[in-house]
């Protein structure tokens, strides 16, 4: 299980293998050492990410599938507050031409033209959607929002907000 904060710089062969239960040198028989492991937990996350997403916009369209869309992708966030950071990172990263990155853009393009918004437009849609959806699951994982109000309900307002604004 690996947290929020400083996930990466927390993480060990050693407290790997003691998780598993097996000998730190085995983990090299599956993992090309610390550097390895974290590709592998990135890659593993960003698979991950991407089915929650391709499964909540499974039979939906337009403002159904952006809702539902949003929500996987903070439950993704805030059930592996460890290895979000990761593949943010990877998402960020110059490296961020995968299949299964490029498979997340073309469902958000998608969701963006059933509103209407084609080529440059859908682009800067994915953006706002993104950094919309993005900052608050940062500011919640934070610890930001402590004023004792639901943030579901704050969330599921400033989708439909984002929404209503189109």
């Amino acid at each position: 299980q690996l947290n929020a904060a400083g996930a990466a710089d927390a993480l060990s062969l050693t407290k790997v293998a003691q998780a598993l239960n097996i000998k730190t040198p085995s983990l090299y028989n599956h993992v090309a050492g610390m550097p390895g492991l974290l590709e592998d937990l990135t890659q593993f996350g960003l698979l991950q990410l991407a089915r929650q997403m391709e499964q909540a916009a499974m039979a939906r369209s337009g403002w159904d599938a952006f809702i539902a869309i949003g929500h996987a992708y903070r439950q993704f966030a805030t059930q592996n507050p460890g290895l979000y950071p990761l593949v943010l990172r990877l998402m960020q990263s110059e490296d961020a031409d995968s299949e299964t990155l490029q498979n997340m853009f073309t469902l958000m393009l998608r969701i963006a033209d059933s509103f209407g918004f084609k080529d440059e437009d859908g682009y800067h849609f994915v953006r706002a959607w993104w950094s919309m959806v993005h900052g608050f699951v940062s500011l919640e994982l934070n610890g930001a929002f402590a004023s004792g109000y639901n943030e579901d309900t704050s969330f599921e307002r400033m989708l439909t907000t984002f929404i209503r604004g189109l």
